[in-house]
């Protein structure tokens, strides 16, 4: 009579009685692996960190290849090489010295310096997402119950390279717009490709900041409903 009940009982969403060994709940003795710090941040965000670091390294990458083609192309013409070579020509007429007020130079330094703020930003980006990971997947296996005490020592390193993340890539945009007036100078299609850049670089930041206040806004609600 009491299994024939305790059937019956389960056939409506799952209700149990509490007076058989069948019925009461048995206690987990597995390692909990989802773990969250004061932060809400745990093992559940290994991956996202690995997304992000696949990220950060593709702007790294891009970031130093444009930087040292802006580099490369303020190099000087080595024509003493030619001369060598025919020693019959005539010396050629020394290049003018470039203004170094020129709108261009001004123009190259700026993109440059960018370049490689976007340069030092990813890399940093990159460095903490990737420890991040791997030291959270030691940890779970490890010693899982020291990760809330390990998320919560890196937190601020965690959230600055999030941070540092988009942000790079927000300027990557700025420093492709002052790039392509660079390459092609004061030209209308270059103006009008600058800008396509510029607005890119508004739309990451704008998305990226209503990304993290919706999740932020959710994780706060679950809290007040979870207290």
């Amino acid at each position: 009579l009491h299994i024939s009940l305790r059937n019956t009982l389960r056939g409506y969403r799952g209700l149990k009685c509490r007076h058989c060994r069948h019925c009461r709940p048995v206690p987990d003795t597995q390692p909990v692996l989802m773990m969250h710090d004061d932060h809400g941040d745990g093992l559940d965000s290994a991956d996202a960190y690995s997304s992000t670091a696949v990220v950060s390294s593709l702007v790294f990458g891009f970031a130093v290849s444009t930087w040292v083609a802006i580099v490369e192309k303020d190099q000087p013409t080595h024509c003493h090489h030619h001369h060598r070579d025919h020693p019959a020509d005539p010396d050629p007429a020394p290049d003018p010295d470039p203004d170094p007020n020129s709108d261009l130079l001004v123009l190259r330094d700026w993109c440059g310096l960018i370049m490689a703020l976007v340069c030092v930003l990813s890399a940093f980006s990159l460095s903490v997402m990737t420890l991040s990971y791997y030291h959270i997947k030691r940890l779970s296996v490890a010693a899982p119950a020291q990760l809330p005490r390990f998320l919560k020592r890196t937190f601020l390193f965690r959230h600055t390279a999030r941070a540092a993340n988009w942000i790079s890539l927000s300027l990557f945009f700025i420093s492709l717009a002052l790039y392509t007036r660079l390459e092609y100078g004061d030209q209308r299609i270059a103006n009008a490709m600058a800008l396509v850049f510029v607005l890119g670089s508004v739309l990451i930041v704008t998305t990226w900041r209503v990304m993290s206040g919706a999740f932020n806004a959710s994780k706060r609600l679950a809290n007040k409903k979870g207290d």
